[in-house]
């Protein structure tokens, strides 16, 4: 047997006035054998246990585990308390949250709301921006192509003329090299472009790389240092995307 037990035998046996030795002559046993229940040193047999039960009016489940018992009954109280506490802040809580929900939607309530005529001016004002802005990239545009001379559409078909005299006046080294002179048309466009928007990055740069690069291999031999030259290219965009955002920034 348990102290916890012990002490319950004891409580039950003070609840009702009687000593250790009173309690031994009602069961038949000495007063050291209750004074060792009572302590926990030893257990009740069944006998024992049945006239215990019935002089002090409890069952044997109760009389073997009342403190148990009593102690889960004091859990649940303290729970059922807990919980109803708990309850309590949840709903003070929920209020809470109603109560502000309220004043928010109060207070959009309350806050002057754009009436119809002054919703269609926004949108008039809005599509007469957009109306203006896009007039405005055409008039742009029509002056870039104003500025742009003859030569503007017409340099491929003049690539080709100056391609066709090279190889006719230098023979075979003329055909073999003078196609080079075809990689310019996309430096003539993109140059003029890149000048005409001041973004550098438009230009084809990689182009003109390899134009020098053929030029001194054809020319030169040096086809082996040469190569080099391509790795200016991520350089050269590196530079130029820093340079048009500063430039953006800036603005």
């Amino acid at each position: 047997m348990s102290i916890k037990q012990g002490e319950y035998l004891k409580k039950l046996r003070t609840e009702k006035g009687l000593s250790q030795d009173a309690l031994g002559e009602v069961l038949g046993i000495s007063r050291q054998s209750v004074s060792k229940w009572e302590q926990g040193n030893s257990t009740p047999d069944i006998d024992n246990i049945g006239k215990l039960a019935e002089f002090y009016g409890v069952s044997i489940d109760s009389l073997v585990k009342g403190e148990a018992q009593e102690e889960a009954e004091n859990a649940t109280a303290e729970s059922e308390e807990e919980k109803a506490v708990n309850e309590l802040i949840d709903e003070f809580t929920g209020k809470a949250e109603n109560e502000e929900k309220e004043e928010q939607q109060e207070t959009q309530l309350s806050a002057p709301q754009p009436s119809l005529k002054e919703k269609e001016l926004l949108e008039e004002q809005k599509e007469e921006a957009y109306f203006h802005e896009r007039e405005r990239e055409r008039e742009e545009r029509k002056k870039e192509k104003k500025r742009r001379s003859w030569l503007f559409p017409s340099y491929p078909v003049l690539a080709v003329i100056a391609y066709c005299l090279i190889g006719t006046f230098l023979g075979a080294n003329g055909w073999k090299m003078g196609w080079i002179v075809l990689l310019t048309i996309p430096l003539f466009y993109t140059g003029i472009i890149a000048a005409e928007k001041k973004k550098p990055v438009i230009f084809c740069y990689p182009v003109l790389v390899l134009i020098v690069f053929l030029l001194l291999g054809f020319l030169k031999s040096m086809w082996h240092p040469a190569w080099i030259l391509f790795l200016t290219i991520p350089i050269f965009y590196i530079i130029t995307a820093k340079a048009g955002k500063h430039k953006n920034n800036g603005n």
